[in-house]
């Protein structure tokens, strides 16, 4: 009998004697804590320090598939370990009904952690006399996975102490410890705090109503997760206006080019290219409303460079711009721009001091371009934010 449900060493102690014992898994029992004892006893073999040889793909999948909440999960994976020490080649078998099971019960744990990842929200519980932050969320995972998905909060939110409470388990970081405990309750947690304000302000600005696509929305954010979610409460609202808005947003597109782009570009040489003949950043903002490295340009009233003082020593990277950087040439002046303005206000930053640098290349050409602007900086700037996953995607690291 294992005590606790999803307890990979627990159960890993336990097949280990039962393997060493040789014993088949049509001879064995299993039963966890919440389902109670067994009408014939719960005797075990004792756990046996003997090595089982297992491919590490194999090792990993059941580390991760013990959190299953299929109560017949331990059972089924002592029979995949029992063929496994027999057969390395067994994941091999894609046919095989007991490989099938265990591939469609590892993505759906995968996909629960992605989903715990991307759908905590802390709420500020308030900061020691030292100004350390200390927050705590709620979060009802599928499968029981808080012991997965902690190590990432760990790394992420290293420099505050922190506590996830979940049905089965909490995980609490403090004072630069990770320490797993028992479950406990949603009402541990508070029901919303000052944080909660930005992200509803943060979803709204970059809610796109001519890219509304409710299936998808749902496919990636589930309902289940919507009641602790603070931004979900503008859901409804935004998508009961996105028909008004996109008819808004038609009847004040621009059909034509800015004139000025026009005028702009009988200036510039055809010549002008990104290459390493770019010597100053106004070559670079004139090659920039010339490059035709990919598809973008088509669509473009004009090129946006960045701009910044350039002796800079912050430089921020934007993916694409908006409609707004595209009418005015200037970057970050759309609604993501109205809210990197407070993010800067509120972190004591003059945006003045700072290069911004959003660019409407390709990710293949991004870097070229956030480099051109680096490189033409002096000194160099002492850290670059890549504001989006484009730029973290074109190998630009956040901060550097």
């Amino acid at each position: 009998m294992l005590k606790t449900a999803g307890d990979f060493a627990e159960w890993r102690d336990a097949a280990r004697g039962l393997l060493a014992g040789g014993v088949a898994p049509e001879d064995v029992s299993w039963r966890d804590g919440e389902q109670g004892a067994s009408l014939f006893g719960d005797d075990a073999p004792p756990a046996s320090a003997a090595a089982v040889a297992l491919p590490r793909q194999l090792l990993g999948m059941i580390d991760r598939v013990i959190c299953h909440r299929d109560p017949d999960v331990p059972a089924r994976l002592y029979r995949v370990v029992w063929r496994g020490a027999r057969d390395r080649h067994l994941l091999a078998r894609t046919t095989d009904a007991d490989v099938d099971w265990l591939r469609k019960a590892d993505k759906a744990i995968r996909r629960d952690v992605h989903k715990m990842h991307a759908f905590v929200r802390f709420r500020r519980l308030g900061e020691d006399a030292g100004g350390r932050e200390s927050f705590a969320a709620w979060f009802e995972p599928s499968h029981r996975i808080l012991r997965l998905t902690a190590p990432f909060f760990q790394r992420r939110f290293f420099g505050m102490d922190w506590a996830i409470v979940t049905p089965d388990a909490r995980a609490i970081w403090h004072n630069e410890t990770l320490t797993l405990g028992p479950g406990g309750t949603r009402h541990e947690v508070p029901d919303s705090d000052v944080v909660e304000d930005q992200w509803r302000t943060y979803y709204g600005a970059i809610f796109n109503p001519a890219r509304v696509k409710i299936d998808a929305m749902r496919a990636e954010m589930p309902k289940k997760y919507w009641h602790n979610l603070p931004e979900a409460q503008n859901i409804a609202p935004l998508l009961a206006g996105a028909g008004a808005r996109v008819e808004r947003m038609r009847e004040a597109a621009v059909s034509l080019a800015n004139p000025r782009s026009g005028k702009w570009r009988t200036r510039v040489p055809d010549e002008l290219a990104l290459d390493d003949d770019v010597k100053t950043l106004d070559e670079l903002a004139r090659a920039i409303d010339r490059c035709k490295r990919c598809p973008l340009y088509c669509n473009a009233t004009q090129g946006v460079a960045g701009e910044g003082p350039k002796s800079a020593c912050i430089m921020l990277v934007g993916e694409q711009p908006g409609d707004q950087e595209d009418l005015q040439g200037r970057p970050f002046v759309g609604p993501a721009g109205q809210v990197l303005n407070e993010a800067l206000e509120e972190a004591g930053l003059d945006r003045c001091g700072a290069c911004s640098s959003p660019t409407r290349s390709s990710i293949s050409n991004m870097s070229r371009v956030a480099s051109g602007d680096c490189t033409r900086i002096r000194p160099r700037p002492r850290s670059i934010y890549a504001a989006g996953g484009s730029t973290r995607n074109a190998g630009l690291s956040s901060p550097r």
